[in-house]
């Protein structure tokens, strides 16, 4: 029976996740032929390899990958009960795995966690970064994460939606902009232009289509992957970003950053984009889920 062999799938996972024998044994602080041997074990139990060894590594044959996806979904129900059951009446007591973009992870979530490990430390929560709201919601679906912050996400019938802020975009340079704060139109398709690749502003459209409207055709210079990128880029000097406010607040007060006016274009005509904090609908009343909409739409406001 499976069942029996709880511990040989934690150890089944660790060589799973880190694909050696070598770096599991280490992290699992025991003997590699002793956890080769667990492994073994475990392999006849089933009648069936879990890997193809290799020099390369260790690699997951096809029934291999369908028990990492259950262990994986194990490994974190074990960690939950064991907060639950050390900590039984506290209902925010647990777990939670939180998607979100680099942007998000960079200028919220410091905030956030200092304020959940002070005032509900029972509650642990793991981030995890991604910045495609198609994987994000991949990562929902397969239950590798609890709940996701997502800019304008496909509405589905499965999740259930929390709206957080509505933002707005606009221009952003640094001291080495000659023209800091106030530009043409002209003085602006002078510079090269900044933008995240899949950046949406509202309504189905791209920051492509607004500047479009414009008059500024093909303006974008570089097409990062990520809002880091194009502020690390504005940041240097590398040309005029096209950034969410929200996220650039701190970075204008510090002087890193300048808004940029550009005339003919009126502040929020760029567009706008709505963060919604998202989850599947059959944990829409978890207590843990509400307190963390709570306190993220405290920080945004």
């Amino acid at each position: 029976m499976l069942l029996d062999h709880i511990k040989k799938i934690k150890y089944f996972h660790e060589v799973a996740a880190s694909g050696s024998l070598h770096g599991a044994a280490r992290k699992l602080r025991i003997s590699q032929p002793a956890l080769s041997h667990t492994i073994k074990i475990l392999e006849d139990t089933l009648g069936t390899d879990l890997f193809q060894r290799s020099r390369k590594g260790m690699r997951l044959t096809q029934p291999g990958l369908v028990l990492f996806e259950f262990s994986k979904k194990l490994m974190k129900e074990v960690a939950e009960v064991e907060v639950k059951v050390l900590l039984p009446h506290d209902p925010l007591a647990g777990r939670l795995t939180v998607g979100c973009y680099d942007v998000f992870a960079a200028y919220l979530w410091p905030k956030l966690l200092r304020e959940i490990a002070k005032s509900h430390p029972q509650l642990k929560v793991n981030l995890t970064i991604n910045n495609s709201n198609r994987e994000l919601t991949s990562q929902l679906m397969a239950g590798q994460i609890d709940l996701a912050i997502m800019a304008e996400p496909n509405v589905s019938s499965e999740f259930h939606y929390e709206h957080l802020y509505q933002e707005t975009y606009g221009f952003y340079g640094s001291k080495h902009i000659p023209e800091k704060k106030l530009l043409t139109k002209a003085q602006l398709q002078k510079q090269p232009l900044i933008s995240f690749s899949k950046a949406v502003a509202g309504g189905g459209r791209t920051l492509i289509q607004l500047l479009a409207q414009h008059g500024l055709t093909d303006a974008i210079s570089h097409s990062l992957e990520s809002f880091e990128a194009v502020m690390k880029f504005a940041r240097e000097g590398l040309g005029v970003a096209i950034l969410p406010r929200l996220f650039t607040d701190k970075l204008v007060k510090d002087d890193k950053l300048h808004y940029i006016r550009v005339t003919g274009i009126r502040t929020g005509s760029l567009g706008s984009q709505r963060l919604e904090m998202v989850m599947p609908k059959l944990q829409q009343e978890n207590p843990q889920q509400q307190l963390l909409v709570t306190l993220a739409r405290a920080l945004v406001s």
